[in-house]
């Protein structure tokens, strides 16, 4: 009993003993800054440095501005504004400095007692300087935009008039007939196409022309916000024009049906690649291989010869089926393109003769008739942004389908050579192994 009782605190002892002593080894130790903190510190060191030539860069730009029109430049309050900015950066520059000066003397010690303030005055020393650096960008600016618009003043006067004059009878006459005709032949796309029409107005290029000319009217005229003003206009002008551009393209595309179908695909070592059948109006085009990245190609892996874009007349791009459906069903249901049929007590399609075309085209061979209770059963699937592959669960369409065996043979040709190859190598793979383990086992026997 007194022996375990000894024992007992032996293992006590030990336990209040481990800690001490590895506190005291700690503590003999010599710890330094880490290699990582060193490197950051010094990058943000070297960030002051590149930041104070900035400083002295600016300010030479700032002063050649002002010495090209002293008069008026040094009375102007953006300048005294942007002179008073850069005193307080020196400032801070030279706040900056001193604390990099402490960031050195602590790295030469090299004492890890000293790390966290070092990690502490460079992150503070990367906030500043970010924030100054933003400031120094900005400082130049709007003096140099003061001094052109002093310099160019009846240019900017004259440019903006024209701009006015422009847009007050904006949209030109040639869109409003453009948009006027695309409503008559396709009135249900009206709306989409008054969106498109709406940005085309020009009032804000117009309410920016009137504050040019208030600012230019002031005594002294308020050169800044005129050069600033000038430099909008510019700019809301030139998008008005790439909607205008724009607008006449989408315009244009009402009159066409296109369709981009997918006809094979591949991978290769990880390289994934689609073959598409291109269908714009009657003109058929397939492309060769086009690469896609690896989300793309297992996303269609099932849908093999089917639409994975299609746009019907009087739909503008943003409105095409972009979720992959049988080809042609975009165009079923649409009285452009034909109307339903009775056909032995069920509804079936039947295109316009001008749309024959697109029975073979589409169709081909077998399931040349849609009937309304597949069209409809694939509509309600398509709204809820599901792919649908037959009625009632059979596999029409797809890479699973049986006439798509038939469509297209390369590409099944292709997948079980694939196959096969795979087979074979795990076949050859196996007997390796199973000739291995038999000399294994005869060298054992022996």
């Amino acid at each position: 009993m007194p022996r375990n009782h000894k024992l007992r605190w032996n293992g006590i002892t030990q336990l209040l003993l481990v800690p001490i002593v590895a506190t005291l080894a700690w503590s003999g130790c010599e710890h330094k800054i880490s290699r990582y903190q060193k490197q950051k510190s010094k990058k943000a060191l070297a960030s002051l440095e590149k930041t104070q030539v900035k400083l002295k860069t600016t300010e030479k730009k700032l002063m050649a501005l002002v010495a090209q029109d002293q008069d008026f430049m040094s009375k102007s309050k953006t300048v005294k504004k942007a002179k008073a900015q850069l005193e307080k950066l020196r400032a801070e520059i030279k706040d900056l400095k001193t604390k990099g000066k402490k960031i050195s003397k602590l790295l030469k010690g090299n004492k890890g007692k000293n790390a966290f303030k070092v990690r502490q005055l460079t992150q503070k020393m990367n906030a500043s300087l970010k924030k100054m650096n933003r400031k120094l960008m900005m400082l130049v600016g709007p003096v140099a935009t003061l001094r052109n618009a002093k310099k160019n003043a009846k240019k900017l006067i004259q440019e903006v008039s024209d701009t006015r004059t422009r847009i007050t009878t904006y949209p030109p006459k040639s869109i409003v007939k453009a948009v006027k005709k695309a409503i008559k032949k396709y009135p249900k796309a009206q709306e989409r196409i008054d969106a498109r029409v709406k940005v085309l107005g020009g009032k804000d290029v117009l309410a920016m022309a009137d504050a040019f000319d208030a600012a230019r009217k002031k005594t002294p005229p308020d050169y800044l916000a005129m050069g600033q003003l000038a430099r909008k206009i510019r700019s809301a002008t030139s998008t008005l024009n790439r909607n205008r551009k724009r607008l006449i393209t989408h315009l244009d595309e009402l009159d066409d049906h296109v369709d981009v179908i997918l006809v094979d695909m591949k991978d290769e070592r990880g390289r994934f690649f689609h073959k598409y059948k291109s269908v714009r109006g009657n003109k058929v085009k397939t492309t060769a291989w086009s690469s896609v990245n690896a989300t793309f190609y297992r996303k269609h892996k099932d849908h093999l010869g089917m639409a994975l874009y299609a746009k019907p007349k009087g739909t503008f791009h943003t409105g095409a089926i972009t979720i992959a459906s049988p080809p042609g069903y975009a165009y079923v249901g649409h009285d452009e393109y034909g109307s339903w049929k009775d056909k032995g007590g069920e509804k079936t399609w039947k295109f316009k003769p001008k749309y024959a075309y697109m029975v073979p085209l589409f169709f081909g061979a077998g399931l040349a008739a849609v009937t309304y209770v597949a069209y409809r059963s694939y509509n309600k699937r398509r709204k809820r942004n599901l792919v649908w592959f037959g009625l009632a669960g059979a596999i029409w369409y797809g890479t699973r389908s049986a006439r798509m065996r038939r469509r297209h043979k390369g590409f099944y040709a292709r997948r079980a050579r694939k196959v096969r190859m795979r087979k074979a190598k795990a076949r050859r793979l196996r007997s390796r192994r199973s000739g291995r383990s038999g000399r294994s086992s005869r060298r054992s026997g022996k």
